[in-house]
């Protein structure tokens, strides 16, 4: 956020650099004194001398792209006290100063792009001020003191009163950060703590955090990412979309509305960072009507897994037409297995089910889901019945536990009787895991 300064004064004593804060008080001096042009020409100076400033700053840090400029920067003063008034030499030392803005805003990104235009226009007016050719019809030519003021404390607050950060080094190293495998294992508080550390973004320019939220709501929306990475990428946007909302959340929810944009693929992408970030949510369903409206049928083509069915019932509890949608949509999927009419079919659709929909399942939709398993039982009657119906258990009992635990039993008690009553089959290790249900250790 820039700060308005009624106060010049305040802006020289908030500069870092000294060589810098030379030239800036002679811009501001000559400002002062109504020497417009002289004020923008010396304003210029103290741009250019605070880019080097700063890039001789991360040199001594150790930055290899600062260290590069800087040996330029030697190589080309060495030649100029050795070949004085050479016009090659003062072309190249031109160039670099030409190019020196252009280079910090791709290189080392100290400032946005907004902000690297402002910087242009100071070049643009330090021309027109220092060269008459400029001027076309009028050979004299003034500017106002509203427009030199202006540039005075923009140039000041983009650069001078800012100390030497490599955004784009810090963007990159970070990015190196969240693809190492422990990332997965922290939590929103340990991420936040990384990220906005005083190594990373805790002493970045707004214009860094911004890019680099974007760049990680792009990332996140990879279709050809793993699931494991956009679920860090998800936790990571988390952090950022709640701790820099009003900074963020304007630029995030413009690229949201293009909807034709996010494909339906992109679409599940964006259920992670719904499921990790409410605040995010928050914005969708003010602003983002279309969105909420795909994400309803979605839910009704989506290819579910286990982790998606988690996410999208996280997300119905504050949203109930997408737990409307699941629900028809779990109804559906669970009469599947009635319908199978072959060994290995049967076996997978039961595996699918409950891999899916293991741990949402009530207890009558369990109920109605193991009689069909037995009455279907000839078809899935194979080496891994049993293997599945204790991973269903396992799934299940969870919702059970201190609540309707006679009834969970007793109904997993009554499909072994049946299935050995009515198919002769028996379940020795399922048997066991029911008989153990209720001494669950406190």
């Amino acid at each position: 956020m820039r700060e308005n300064f009624s106060d010049l004064d305040d802006l020289i004593e908030k500069t870092h650099s000294e060589y810098t804060k030379k030239y800036f008080i002679e811009a501001i001096e000559c400002y002062r004194s109504g020497a417009y042009r002289s004020a923008i020409v010396t304003l210029n100076i103290a741009v250019l001398t605070d880019i080097f400033e700063k890039i001789t700053e991360l040199s001594n840090d150790g930055d290899k792209k600062a260290l590069q400029h800087v040996g330029k920067i030697d190589a080309l003063y060495q030649k100029s006290t050795k070949e004085k008034n050479s016009y090659a030499v003062y072309k190249e030392m031109s160039d670099l100063e030409n190019n020196i803005r252009e280079d910090s805003f791709k290189e080392f990104e100290f400032y946005s792009e907004k902000d690297h235009k402002i910087l242009e226009d100071v070049r643009y007016y330090r021309n027109i001020s220092a060269h008459p050719l400029f001027y076309q019809n009028d050979r004299y030519n003034n500017f106002s003191p509203e427009l030199t003021r202006s540039l005075i404390v923009e140039a000041a607050n983009i650069l001078f009163i800012h100390r030497a950060t490599n955004g784009k080094a810090i963007k990159d190293i970070l990015f190196e950060v969240i693809k190492q495998k422990s990332f997965a294992e922290l939590k929103i508080e340990e991420i936040e703590e990384i990220i906005f550390s005083s190594k990373y973004l805790g002493k970045a320019k707004e214009n860094v955090i911004l890019d680099f939220t974007q760049a990680i709501f792009a990332s996140a929306l990879n279709t050809e990412y793993e699931t494991s990475e956009t679920i860090k990428l998800a936790k990571v946007f988390a952090v950022l979309f709640k701790k820099k909302n009003s900074l963020v959340k304007d630029t995030i929810m413009n690229r949201l509305s293009g909807t034709k944009v996010i494909t339906d693929k992109k679409l599940e992408k964006l259920l992670y960072l719904i499921f990790y970030s409410n605040e995010f949510f928050g914005s969708i369903k003010v602003s983002e009507k279309t969105i909420l409206t795909r994400l309803e049928n979605l839910v009704k083509t989506i290819e579910l897994s286990g982790e998606l069915c988690r996410i999208l019932y996280k997300i119905s509890d504050s949203y109930k037409k997408i737990k409307v949608e699941l629900e028809s949509r779990k109804k559906s999927d669970l009469q599947k297995l009635d319908k199978c009419g072959d060994y290995i079919n049967a076996g997978k659709t039961l595996n699918e089910i409950i891999s899916v929909y293991g741990k949402y399942l009530a207890i009558q939709e369990l109920q109605n889901l193991l009689e069909i398993v037995n009455t279907n039982l000839s078809l899935v009657n194979n080496i891994y019945i049993e293997r599945y119906l204790i991973n269903l258990f396992e799934k299940s009992k969870s919702d059970y536990i201190f609540n309707d635990e006679d009834k969970f039993k007793n109904l997993w008690s009554g499909f072994v009787r049946n299935a050995l009553k009515q198919h002769q089959k028996s379940f020795p290790k399922l048997e066991k895991e029911i008989e153990e249900f209720d001494e669950i250790p406190f």
